[in-house]
């Protein structure tokens, strides 16, 4: 059995022959390589949509001529409030009360009792607005 036969000759040779073409890539004429480089990339469309207000703005007056700006999410699943009142505004969440709603925070509570009036008072229990009424 000798390898350098012509029969084995022609075997090696189409062997190596298929094996460089199968290894080579596709060669990409330099033109359309150009041509991939300059596509510009379409810029990416916005889709705007309208989105109902999501949120209520009640006005609140109280005794001592004070106001109380209270801001409810429509949305949310807890209904987070947040409270506006002389300069400072703080987002209240709520808790449990069994007369009227009840939010409160770190520093602030902010109580709508079922008979209409309205407290705001601090940690300390002091009145910071009292008797409001929803305008």
């Amino acid at each position: 059995m000798n390898l350098f036969s012509k029969s084995y000759k022609r075997i090696v040779l189409a062997v190596s022959v298929v094996a460089l073409g199968a290894c080579t890539t596709e060669v990409i004429p330099p033109v359309e390589q150009l041509e991939k480089a300059q596509k510009v990339a379409e810029p990416a469309k916005t889709i705007i949509k309208q989105v109902e207000q999501a949120k209520e703005l009640h006005l609140y007056l109280c005794k001592n001529n004070k106001k109380v700006e209270v801001e409810r999410q429509k949305i949310a699943p807890k209904e987070k409030i947040t409270v506006h009142f002389q300069g400072s505004s703080y987002q209240l969440s709520p808790s449990v009360t069994k007369d009227g709603k009840k939010y409160t925070n770190i520093r602030w509570t902010w109580h709508e009792m079922r008979n209409g009036k309205a407290f705001l008072y601090n940690t300390t229990k002091k009145n910071l607005a009292e008797n409001c009424v929803k305008q």
